[in-house]
């Protein structure tokens, strides 16, 4: 079966360019490689970031993994969730997790990382 992404988008806007660790700007190898990853399916389409939510059936014998992220800045936290669903709209599963973040980005990130992670176990 075949599987498309598609992320949320969100209203915080993403400032991936600005990471606050005690004040010093710093990113793990891992972050930094996921946001990248990031960029690149958004550039290449494989990303949705529109503000129109509304879910779209994929192609026959495929199924849809979307991801979501809700960035708190006064918490330093971030709540992100996985939705798979067939081509028919039935639910396939999904996650959801509260992670430790700096920036909008992080967030999207982070949960495109947990959406790679449900798509490997499906």
């Amino acid at each position: 079966m075949m599987m498309s992404m598609a992320g949320n988008g969100g209203m915080n806007g993403s400032n991936i360019g600005n990471v606050r660790n005690g004040g010093a700007a710093s990113i793990s190898a891992k972050k930094l490689l996921l946001l990248t990853i990031l960029d690149f399916l958004k550039e290449n389409g494989f990303v949705s970031l529109s503000s129109d939510q509304r879910w779209k059936r994929p192609p026959p014998g495929w199924c849809k993994i979307n991801f979501y992220s809700s960035f708190h800045s006064d918490c330093a936290h971030a709540n992100i969730a996985v939705v798979g669903k067939n081509n028919e709209g039935e639910f396939l599963g999904g996650k959801v997790g509260r992670v430790k973040t700096n920036t909008f980005g992080e967030a999207e990130a982070l949960a495109a990382e947990l959406a790679v992670d449900f798509a490997l176990q499906k």
